[in-house]
């Protein structure tokens, strides 16, 4: 009886280790600039610049665009602003974070474009 009592708190504690480590993860890091292809209501190719902090990223494009968002796994969902609006943006980055392809749209419209993005220099 003792033995079968063992066992099963050790089956218990490996259950809540396994899925606090998934809690826990990591989220990608992201962090650096990209080259940007938007196509879409129109075609734009611009740099965006990424910075980090656990899993907030904020970012700067030209002309004169700034993103706000929340990376999960390794996904960003995030809002935009330049002087041709605002909306929202999602980025589905590579494993590596070194590339990501996504969607754009003005508020809570859906989809007006694509995204491709590529690293082109890491944070140093």
């Amino acid at each position: 009886m003792t033995r079968r009592i063992a066992v099963a708190l050790g089956a218990a504690f490996v259950v809540v280790s396994l899925v606090s480590l998934g809690i826990a993860r990591a989220a990608l890091d992201v962090a650096g600039f990209y080259s940007l292809d938007a196509a879409g209501d129109y075609f734009s190719r611009s740099t965006v610049h990424l910075r980090q902090e656990g899993n907030t990223v904020i970012g700067d494009y030209d002309p004169h665009g700034s993103l706000h968002g929340t990376m999960k796994d390794n996904i960003l969902s995030a809002t935009w602003s330049d002087p041709r609006g605002s909306g929202w943006l999602t980025f589905k980055f590579n494993l590596q974070g070194s590339g990501f392809s996504g969607d754009w749209g003005y508020g809570g419209k859906k989809p007006s474009g694509q995204l491709i993005g590529k690293r082109i220099l890491a944070p140093q």
